[in-house]
């Protein structure tokens, strides 16, 4: 079966046929862009019909409206309804019944766009400023100049191009528009006698320059140079299973196509949590991409375990549980697993724990874990707290809503384990006695954590100031202590393996983040019910270290198989795997990379 079209996908050929092929992914839930882009391209359906955006994932756009550009094909003036796109990592294709657009990165800050037998119009969408100008540089090129927000430069490279809207204006004219709110910025763009148009959309942060070479690489060469940085990629991670190709390489071009090059207070390569809209740097996140790219990627995940060190608070040793390239959000003290998750990329790619790598983590890791019983104990018993179940990671986790602050069961969990991980480290730097101390304290923690939070049958989160507990929660969050594998007596561990094996709470899809039956179990509710892949991933590893290899596995396979047919959501309905929120998310395509490699291939 072949299907008319104007070029090939794949191998570009003006005219011809096409073999049928499926996409790589939905442009509606999975953004296009590229390894170092702060740009990505959108589908969204409104008013009827199919639009196409461009996105800008800058920090002083998140959680804002971050769809800049509105991109249209024009037939003579009018725009053609009635797109369908057509998506690979190196380009996608926007085609309609009078003609195609198709969008490729030349580099990460530069996206071209080829036409054939339409147009284009460019229309500004997103929120702007009082400083926003729009700046003739040359025939066909104009600076859109974004105020407070990064900048873009549109070339026409080739066909005929106009301003329709936002001619040259002065600041004071400017100023008066902004407060009625009638800020335009509308460009379009007509082939030439071939039928083709060419242009680039251009993105900076500070200076620009006119530079005579840029854009002159042709297309065609812009599509095989990032396939080829892509395909290169794909052969630093594990090899898929049979059956989980397809979803294997969605996988890595979400997390490919999620990192951003450095820029103001990101200093070095590092991986979004979403291109989508939570496009930002959040620590727990971070661990799991570490993790996931250790195998055979060392430098980046090395580099991006350290980055959260760089940007530690001096005075406290808080991480800050995000970063933007604008900003950082201090108000909430995300899971304490770093130590945990070198351990994990110690244990993929040994030589990441040589001596001059661990004495650069050894002491913004203490400092870390001092924070907790130094800033959030308030009433001094040992047992650090959460102010915010957002301290958790678990946002809305039942168990806080006893009232905060609450001493829960996988912070102390968590603890332990990084005490252990920071008296091994000690062992290898020849600090002896800092070892012992670091074991004698995790010790300490494990002891008061199973005499205040274990109540003979479960884990509870008990209130910091009456020690009263939400008896109706039925939390994935009661079971993270099973990160500590054999750390636990074999009578708790075993307790709450076989809880997790007949009570209800493991579905064919996962485990569920609130039990079914709960009382406060909600359908899409974020923490409430949904499957999510962090307590996946954290769960399996200490029930393979309890030495139940076989659920372990099964908890592996259910949710790898969930994502072959449902992709990578945020997380995922426990009962028809559908995902939910983010659909597009890399922590959920890594800890599937990560499931598949350490749980189902060995």
């Amino acid at each position: 079966m072949t299907k008319k079209l104007f070029l090939f996908i794949t191998g570009i050929v003006i005219g011809g046929n096409l073999p049928a092929q499926e996409n790589l992914f939905d442009l509606h839930e999975t953004p296009y862009s590229c390894r170092g882009s702060w740009m990505a391209l959108s589908a969204y359906r409104e008013e009827g019909r199919e639009k196409l955006y461009l996105r800008d994932v800058c920090g002083r756009r998140l959680w804002q409206n971050n769809r800049v550009f509105l991109l249209e094909p024009l037939l003579s003036d009018h725009v053609v309804s009635g797109m369908v796109f057509y998506t690979e990592a190196a380009r996608i294709v926007a085609e309609n019944s009078s003609g195609r657009m198709e969008f490729t990165f030349e580099s990460p800050d530069v996206l071209r766009i080829r036409g054939k037998n339409n147009g284009m119009r460019l229309t500004l969408t997103a929120p702007y400023d009082a400083s926003s100008l729009v700046i003739p540089v040359a025939r066909g090129q104009w600076r859109l100049q974004m105020g407070g927000f990064p900048h873009f430069v549109f070339t026409a490279l080739r066909g005929e191009s106009q301003l329709v809207k936002g001619s040259r204006l002065t600041v004071n004219m400017v100023n008066e528009k902004y407060q009625r709110k009638e800020i335009e910025m509308v460009i379009e763009i007509f082939p030439d006698s071939t039928g083709l148009f060419e242009a680039a959309i251009e993105n900076y942060y500070a200076g620009w320059a006119p530079q005579p070479a840029k854009y002159h690489l042709p297309f065609d060469d812009c599509v095989k140079k990032l396939s080829d940085d892509f395909e290169t990629w794909c052969r630093h991670t594990p090899a898929p299973l049979k059956g989980y190709e397809k979803t294997w390489r969605l996988a890595n071009y979400i997390n490919w196509s999620c990192i951003v090059n450095p820029r103001g207070l990101i200093d070095r390569p590092m991986m979004l949590s979403s291109k989508n809209n939570m496009h930002a740097l959040w620590t727990w996140d971070t661990w799991f991409f570490c993790i996931a790219t250790s195998y055979s990627m060392p430098e980046y995940a090395w580099n991006a375990c350290l980055f959260h060190a760089r940007h530690q608070d001096p005075v406290t040793g808080l991480i800050p549980n995000l970063v933007t390239d604008v900003n950082y959000m201090w108000g909430f003290a995300y899971p304490c697993i770093w130590g945990w998750a070198i351990r994990k990329m110690i244990e993929h790619h040994p030589p990441i724990g040589t001596p001059e790598n661990l004495k650069k983590i050894y002491d913004p890791l203490c400092k870390a874990t001092d924070f907790w019983f130094l800033f959030q104990d308030d009433d001094g018993d040992g047992l650090p707290q959460y102010n915010h179940t957002n301290d958790s990671g678990m946002d809305n986790s039942t168990a806080g809503d006893v009232g905060m602050s609450i001493e829960a069961p996988d912070l102390a969990a968590y603890l332990v384990v990084q005490m252990d991980v920071l008296s091994e480290i000690a062992l290898r730097l020849k600090r002896t006695k800092e070892a012992k101390v670091w074991k004698q304290r995790a010790d300490t923690l494990l002891n008061k954590m199973i005499r205040e939070l274990w109540t003979g049958t479960q884990f509870v989160a008990r209130r910091t100031d009456d020690n009263q507990y939400n008896g109706q929660s039925r939390s994935v969050l009661l079971y993270m202590p099973l990160i500590l594998g054999k750390r636990l007596p074999e009578e708790i561990r075993n307790t709450m393996i076989n809880d997790l094996k007949h009570n209800g709470m493991f579905t064919q899809v996962g485990i569920c983040s609130e039990h079914p039956e709960s009382p406060l179990y909600a359908e899409d509710s974020y923490w409430r019910g949904p499957v999510w892949s962090p307590p996946t991933y954290l769960i399996a590893s200490g029930i393979r270290e309890c030495g139940d290899t076989a659920f372990a596995r099964e908890i592996a396979r259910r949710y790898c198989d969930n994502c072959v047919k449902n992709g990578f959501g945020e997380n995922f309905d426990p009962f028809t795997g559908k995902s939910l929120k983010d659909r597009s998310l890399p922590w959920t395509a890594a800890i599937f990379i990560i499931l598949m490699e350490d749980f189902l291939k060995h």
